[in-house]
């Protein structure tokens, strides 16, 4: 089964799926999002929730929501040190680690550990 990275940017969007089950991101024309790239984004993190054996890592800059969607939005600004760090300081917030490839449940453990009143948005 292969790894499923995870950039520290959308750990939000994994946790908020799993602490409030009407939340999706809302992608669109207005900003710059397909349908294509909605759907296969959802299908992704529901995979990951899906499967505890699944295994995954956060990582810095690109990651599977980005290059296996694809984002239509890709582009050398997605790779931007400031970017990089936000991944970075995402991963801590969560208190993951990059690169350290976890159980999809050990993963969503530690995410769960974040009270929704701390949690990034």
């Amino acid at each position: 089964m292969p790894t499923i990275t995870i950039r520290g940017e959308h750990l939000i969007n994994v946790y908020w799926y799993l602490h409030d089950p009407t939340y999706r991101l809302k992608f669109g024309p207005a900003q710059g999002y397909d349908e294509c790239f909605a759907r296969r984004h959802d299908e992704i993190i529901a995979d990951l929730i899906a499967n505890p054996d699944q295994p995954v890592k956060a990582v810095l800059g690109l990651d599977d929501i980005c290059l296996k969607s694809p984002c239509p939005k890709l582009n050398d600004q997605c790779t931007v040190p400031e970017l990089l760090e936000k991944d970075a300081r995402t991963t801590e917030t969560f208190g993951l680690e990059i690169d350290r490839v976890y159980s999809s449940a050990e993963f969503i453990a530690k995410l769960n550990e974040m009270p929704e009143d701390r949690a990034p948005k």
